[in-house]
This record gives C-alpha cells, sequence and structure tokens, in this order.
C-alpha cells in the first residue's frame, strides 16, 4: 500500500534513508510531498508530483534511477508519455544529475520576444 512519506512509520533501505536525508536538506521538502511506492530492504520507490507529471525514483542498493510520466494524455492519445531520466550507482553525483533533469524536464521554452507594435502606433 503507498502512503504519503509522512504517515510511512520507518524507512527499511539504507539508501532509502540517505535518499530521504539528502531530499530533506532541500528547501521546501515536505513528507507530505513524497508518496512511498515501495519500502523494502533492498528497494525504495517514491513518486513526486507536479501539475503535469509523476516522478518515479528508485533507490537500491547499487543503483539510483528516475522516470518521469504525464499524468494526462495528449489530445488524440489514450494513454500518456514517459521517459526515462540519468541514472547510476547510488551516489550523491547521481541524485544532483537527477534533481538537474527534474528541473529542466519541468522548465518551459522562452519564447523569442517580438516588438509590440500596437504600443508605438498608440504614441503617434
Amino acid at each position: 500500500m503507498a502512503l504519503r512519506l509522512s504517515e510511512t512509520d520507518a524507512i527499511k533501505s539504507g539508501n532509502g534513508k540517505t535518499l530521504i536525508g539528502w531530499l530533506g536538506k532541500l528547501p521546501y521538502f515536505s513528507p507530505k510531498k513524497v508518496l512511498v511506492r515501495t519500502n523494502e530492504v533492498d528497494r525504495f520507490d517514491i513518486n513526486i508530483f507536479t501539475d503535469s507529471n509523476i516522478y518515479r525514483i528508485t533507490a537500491t542498493p547499487t543503483y539510483l534511477g528516475c522516470t518521469v510520466s504525464s499524468r494526462k494524455p495528449r489530445p488524440g492519445e489514450d494513454w500518456t508519455r514517459g521517459n526515462d531520466l540519468p541514472d547510476g550507482n547510488f551516489s550523491e553525483k547521481t541524485f544532483i544529475s537527477l534533481l538537474g533533469s527534474i528541473l529542466f524536464y519541468e522548465a518551459k521554452q522562452v519564447v523569442k520576444a517580438i516588438e509590440r507594435v500596437a504600443e508605438e502606433e498608440a504614441k503617434i
């Protein structure tokens, strides 16, 4: 049964504890924002939700990885899209890589600025 981290009695995985420790150092972290999907000695899976996506972070004794899935299908599709984000050995370096990937996966493209012609014509 999946529970919010704030409702989980104890994390069984050593690397799960380490992962939550890293997350706990981040500003705005809250256990109420993390859903624990798997809490086993050899595997710890959590979900973090945004308005658009679900991020699934997996920690094992030797591995740290993340996948992302859209929370809703695109118009005309009856499935949700997803991607693998960087993964690797269980290390703080891999964790930082995942954070950067999540940040820029969520970031929106900046459009090229255009001149506001209407304001210029109003001055004439």
